[in-house]
This record gives structure tokens, C-alpha cells and sequence, in this order.
């Protein structure tokens, strides 16, 4: 049971460097992950999911420009760290470029 509760500890360990963190709805995100990769009786595709669930958000409010964080960004200063959020979270989105990725 280490890894949902390291998992919730980050959450919260992280709560107070961001302005818009909001712990009702990283709860529930929490306990959604749980619940894909603790149920033996159930199988998710977690990166593929998660990578649907975002896409579809992310293109409903303007693309990766308009919901990923400023560190996540093109020219941020952490590149491998932006490349890696966006080809996993945002590869399903309708602007995912994959040149992006290099």
C-alpha cells in the first residue's frame, strides 16, 4: 500500500509551492489512480487513460499553452522534464506536436 499513500504525501508535500493547487480535486484525482491500479479484479491502461482524460481537457480549454503550468512550457528551463509531461499527458490532444518531442 506504499505507493498510493507515497503518491497522496507528494500531493500534499507540493500543496503550498503552487497557487493553484486545490486538495478537494487532488484527492479525487488520488483516489481515481487508486482505484486503476489497486482493484485485482480490474485492468486501466493508466498512461493511455490519463492521457485521454487530459487531452480532452486540454482541448477543451485551449491546448497545452493554456492549462499546463509556466515550468511546463516550451523554454522552460527544465526541457526534459517539459518533453516528458507533454508526450505523456498531451499526446492524444488535437494540436499534439510530435516534433515537439525532437
Amino acid at each position: 500500500m506504499g505507493g498510493p499513500r507515497l503518491f497522496e504525501l507528494q500531493l500534499w508535500a507540493n500543496r503550498d509551492k503552487v497557487r493553484r493547487y486545490d486538495a478537494a480535486t487532488a484527492d479525487d484525482i488520488a483516489a481515481v489512480l487508486v482505484r486503476w491500479v489497486s482493484n485485482p479484479d480490474r485492468y486501466t491502461e493508466v498512461a493511455e487513460t490519463l492521457a485521454g482524460l487530459f487531452g480532452d481537457f486540454a482541448d477543451e480549454h485551449g491546448g497545452w499553452p493554456a492549462v499546463a503550468d509556466q515550468w511546463l512550457q516550451r523554454g522552460a528551463l527544465d526541457r526534459d522534464g517539459v518533453l516528458l509531461a507533454y508526450g505523456l499527458l498531451y499526446a492524444t490532444g488535437e494540436e499534439f506536436d510530435p516534433a515537439m518531442l525532437g
